[in-house]
């Protein structure tokens, strides 16, 4: 689990929250534009099915400052200005391109009300005059819906005979024909009397909800996939790196830590013996152990200065102990990270056969070049550690050999001194050991 609260984990945790959170944003976003929409068909639907209104009471209440409501049903009564005729460019209609037809209609009182007749298809636009358009030269009733000026219209450039916009902005439209304009303007939905087959009236915009409320279940699904997702690869994370944190308390009885110490530092002191079984995570009871151990009859210790070493009993012990240690997959990943180490060892092996005595200027080059070995070994000891704490203190290690090593050559290879060589060949008898291989079968 530690593993799991390194920077690069927690980068990626924090990016996996970021995404999710804002796709749930996305999602309540497009419920509330669902809102929206479903408030604003409703005002339309209000608007298009109450009682008509005549254009001048619509006009007399926009005077009065009442607001207007755009779909408000509305009827016009009066006569077309065919001479005003115009187009409001680039409308479809069932995917076909073409053009709004537009004309004011002359009330009683004079005033001039633009009214969007329809939609024409373009060939019908280039082969028409103007002055010819399908238009009754007597008293129309127009029933349709009202709208405001909707703005950012421009005066149309086409090469056609019709003077065109690109909008209904009405200052524009009285700008293009050179009269003043009622504020408000018209589709047309039915009239009396009727013109032809052209122009087609505008249908009603449709009143349905829109891809909104599937759009903010997309969203939804996408957070909450990101969450299992995310989920099931920390959960095989956590499988695949069984990692111990540190402060975890050791038992002191399981004989594992101390073995292993007796192997790596075979024939060495008790006090030697007992520092590696401490670096390798064992608890301050380890010396007692140590004892029980040789009485047990799984160490022996030989010499006037006494030095400790596995006897046959306490080799298959600590075999034992390994073996119940990993499991098949941890097992394998070990592997993977050996096969990574044999080619930094070999180098330095090469490295350890090809020097002798030294000047300063070739300590200086060798201990560059244990720089680089390092280097590339400090990543196997993260994964290392992150697999098993026991080979937590290999890092520290070198990093203390490499320093005296700056004043003290003996630091690099003297086998009295926790040096680098020393250090190296324990970490490559540990994993040997781990692993269950002997160092004679190894190339």
């Amino acid at each position: 689990m530690r593993a799991l609260l390194s920077p690069r984990w927690l980068l990626s945790h924090l990016f996996a929250l970021f995404m999710t959170v804002t796709m749930i944003g996305l999602g309540f976003w497009q419920l509330n534009r669902l809102d929206h929409r479903r408030a604003l068909n409703a005002d339309i639907q209000a608007a298009s099915q109450a009682a008509p209104l005549t254009i001048e009471e619509l006009l007399d209440d926009l005077a009065a400052g009442q607001e207007v409501l755009d779909q408000r049903a509305v009827t016009v009564s009066g006569q077309y200005r065919q001479d005003l005729v115009f187009l409001v460019a680039n409308r479809t209609f069932d995917t076909r391109p073409g053009n709004w037809l537009a004309m004011p209609v002359e009330l009683a009182d004079g005033r001039l009300v633009v009214v969007a007749r329809g939609w024409v298809p373009r060939p019908w636009v280039a082969e028409t005059d103007p002055s010819s358009t399908p238009t009754p030269d007597t008293q129309v009733e127009v029933q349709g819906r009202v709208f405001a000026s909707v703005d950012g219209g421009r005066i149309g450039t086409s090469n056609n005979t019709f003077a065109e916009v690109s909008r209904l902005d009405l200052p524009v439209v009285s700008e293009l024909l050179g009269t003043s304009l009622a504020p408000l303007w018209v589709q047309l939905e039915t009239q009396i009397p009727t013109s032809g087959e052209l122009p087609i009236p505008v249908p009603p915009p449709s009143l349905n909800d829109g891809p909104h409320l599937s759009y903010a279940f997309q969203w939804f699904f996408f957070a909450t996939g990101t969450v299992v997702v995310y989920g099931l690869i920390l959960r095989r994370r956590i499988r695949e790196v069984p990692a111990v944190p540190s402060d975890q308390p050791v038992d002191d009885r399981d004989p594992l830590r101390l073995l292993l110490a007796v192997r790596l530092r075979s024939r060495g002191t008790r006090d030697a013996v007992l520092e590696t079984a401490t670096q390798l995570g064992s608890g301050p009871a380890i010396g007692a152990l140590l004892d029980d151990s040789q009485q047990q009859g799984w160490v022996s210790v030989r010499g006037e200065q006494p030095r400790y070493s596995l006897t046959v009993a306490g080799d298959a012990a600590l075999t034992e102990a390994l073996s119940r240690d990993l499991d098949p997959d941890e097992r394998d990943k070990i592997a993977q990270i050996y096969a990574a180490f044999e080619s930094p060892n070999r180098a330095f092996l090469a490295h350890c056969a090809r020097w002798g005595p030294e000047t300063s200027d070739a300590q200086g080059q060798r201990r560059a070049e244990l720089d680089a070995l390092l280097a590339e070994l400090r990543p196997l000891l993260g994964d290392l550690t992150t697999w098993r704490p026991r080979f937590g203190s290999y890092q520290q290690r070198f990093d203390a050999a490499l320093g005296e090593a700056a004043t003290d050559p003996a630091w690099i290879e003297s086998p009295r001194l926790d040096s680098i060589h020393t250090v190296w060949f324990e970490l490559h008898e540990h994993l040997l050991a781990t692993l269950g291989r002997q160092r004679a079968t190894e190339r």
